[in-house]
Formats: C-alpha cells, sequence, structure tokens
C-alpha cells in the first residue's frame, strides 16, 4: 500500500482529516488541493505528496502536480492548472519532474505499509493469526516509521482489524486488550492526547463509545486541564450519553465556539463550490448543523434557554435549515 492519502466521501471532512490535521502538515496541505477535484459518491481519489523546497509537492488524479508552501496552494504544471485556474502558478525553480520525484519517494512503501498489506494478504489466505500479528505490529511500531501513518492508522487500519474479528474472535480480543492497556495508562496520569485519540478510535471502531465518556469522566476528575483540551473530540460523545453538565463546562463560550464554527463553513463551503465538489456543501452543512445543535443541546439541557436560543437564531444568519430551527421547538 502506497502511503497515498485517499480520501472518500465524508472522511474528507470527518475522520481521516481530523487525524491528519491533528499531526501531519501534509495531510493539511493535500487537503488544500484535494477540494479541487470532483469527487463522485462512493469515489475516491488519490494523492502522492512529499516535501519539496521548504514546502509540500502534491501528485494529483491525472499527474497534475501542486505545490504547496505556508497553507497557499500553486500549480506546478497545465493538468493541475486546468483543475484550479484560480490559483497562482509556482515560482519558477519548482519544476515539475522534481515535484513528481519528491512526492513519488516519499510514498514508496515503507515496513508499516508492508505490514498492512501483508495483514490484508493473510486474512484473505484464511491465516487468522498471522494476519492479527500484522495489525498489532503495525498499530504499535506505524508511526515510529512515519507519522504520515497516523490517519491510516486510527480509520482504515482499525476497519480492517474489526473485519478480521468478525472472523478470527481473538482479533477482538487483542484489539479490547489495547484499549484496556492505553485507558490503563490514562487512568494513572498519563496526559497524552494521542494516547487518548487511540482509545476513541478504538472505542468508536468497537461501537463502545460509553466507554469513552467514562474515561473522560475518570480523566477530568482527576486533571481538569488535560480534559478540557479533549473537548472536541468527545463532544459528541458526552451529549449521546446525555452528560450534558460536563459538556457544558467545557464547551466554554458558546459564541465564540460558534464563530469558530461559522468561519469553517463559510471557508469550506468557498472551497467546494470553487473547485466543483459536488458533495461538498452538503457535507459542510451536515457538519455545521451537528455542531450547531449540539452547541444548543447542551445549553438548552443545562438550564440556558436564552443562551440556546440566541445560538440557534445566530446559526440561522449562517444557515438556515429545518433542523436547527426544531433543536429548541420541533
Amino acid at each position: 500500500m502506497k502511503r497515498r492519502l485517499l480520501l472518500l466521501g465524508l472522511i474528507i471532512l470527518s475522520a481521516l482529516v481530523f487525524f491528519l490535521t491533528t499531526r501531519d502538515t501534509v495531510g493539511r496541505d493535500v487537503e488544500l488541493v484535494a477540494h479541487y477535484f470532483t469527487l463522485e459518491p462512493g469515489g475516491s481519489l488519490f494523492f502522492n505528496a512529499g516535501p519539496y523546497k521548504e514546502g509540500t509537492a502534491i501528485i494529483g488524479p491525472n499527474d497534475s502536480a501542486f505545490w504547496v508552501k505556508d497553507g497557499k496552494a500553486y500549480t506546478v504544471n497545465e493538468a493541475a492548472k486546468e483543475v484550479a485556474p484560480e490559483l497562482q502558478q509556482a515560482p519558477e525553480d519548482i519544476q515539475y519532474d522534481l515535484a513528481f520525484t519528491a512526492a513519488a519517494l516519499e510514498s514508496d512503501d515503507d515496513e508499516a505499509d508492508r505490514a498492512l498489506d501483508e495483514a490484508e494478504r493473510l486474512a484473505e489466505e484464511g491465516d487468522y493469526a498471522g494476519a492479527l500479528e500484522k495489525h498489532i505490529w503495525y498499530h504499535e511500531n506505524a508511526l515510529a516509521v512515519s507519522p504520515s501513518h497516523y490517519g491510516v492508522r486510527l480509520s482504515f487500519a482499525l476497519s480492517d482489524w474489526i473485519d478480521l474479528a468478525a472472523k478470527y474472535p481473538e482479533a477482538l480480543a487483542a484489539l479490547k486488550d489495547i484499549r484496556d492497556e492505553k485507558t490503563s495508562r490514562l487512568e494513572a496520569g498519563d496526559s497524552d492526547r494521542e494516547l487518548f485519540h487511540d482509545v476513541i478510535s478504538i472505542n468508536q471502531h468497537l461501537g463502545e463509545s460509553s466507554a469513552t465518556v467514562e474515561l473522560f469522566e475518570r480523566v477530568e476528575a482527576q486533571d481538569p486541564d488535560f480534559a478540557s483540551t479533549l473537548y472536541d473530540a468527545v463532544n459528541e460523545d458526552l451529549v449521546q450519553a446525555k452528560e450534558f453538565g460536563l459538556a457544558r463546562k467545557y464547551l466554554g463560550d458558546p459564541i465564540d465556539r460558534l464563530a469558530t464554527l461559522r468561519r469553517q463553513f463559510e471557508e469550506g463551503v468557498k472551497r467546494a463550490e470553487s473547485s466543483g465538489f459536488d458533495l461538498g456543501r452538503e457535507m459542510h452543512e451536515k457538519l455545521f448543523t451537528d455542531r450547531v445543535v449540539r452547541i444548543i443541546t447542551v445549553l438548552k439541557e443545562t438550564g440556558d434557554s436564552e443562551g440556546a436560543k440566541n445560538i440557534q437564531s445566530e446559526a440561522l444568519k449562517t444557515l438556515d435549515n429545518s433542523i436547527i430551527r426544531d433543536a429548541i421547538d420541533p
């Protein structure tokens, strides 16, 4: 499996992007370029990316070449210019051949890629014990091989592990053991956000979000400052668990949070519309709506009806839909 960034459907705006932007500058740069391509429902886009000239060289579909530096994307060849005509041409010293080489070299298979490929092959051949061994190795070692595995490790790799567990119960037991060991470290006072993200992701794939809430409650009781850095990752689980008081404690200023959501929504929609990404606006609308409704719900359920109505009113100025309108009085 090449260390390429695969963007699928809603994942481009949710889990994978969250993980990539948490850890990987290359992931952020690829996201800037990806919005210029049309992603068909159920389709996929592949990008090779690697460091080049103090920026990131990105090779997209049809060998379109881009260069990103300091959050600004440039086109390198005509194929890229056809996709994103509004982008500036890269400086003259950014050469297509060298950019292509930089992206291709960075995308060569590494030891972690090969382990994940081997896990898939062994599972297909019925060697479930061997596949499990490769999954465990990948989970424990992939980031040491390269931080670029951060997103795949907590998304596609875990999905494959769950598929294996459906055929091989030992794989399920092993994944739970890993989750429990990481949980114990957090409960013992290890204030590591990446460790917490590991647990959240495993719980999500296991369908055990309640375990995430219980862990957050224990972490919050002993280290509120650390808990405050985790709120964005757990707020959906808290609301689903009806832990409204705890959610309100770490929500912060609702107006400031709404302002951040509005800015993210407007920037996302602008990129989607300029790129002709047909599903882009729909996905951004869903993300904005879900997050706004959670703010309203937390305020309403903690007795701040006026604050909930204010957030609703302000949010409707950005996006007027029935879900936000019915969030208080359906």
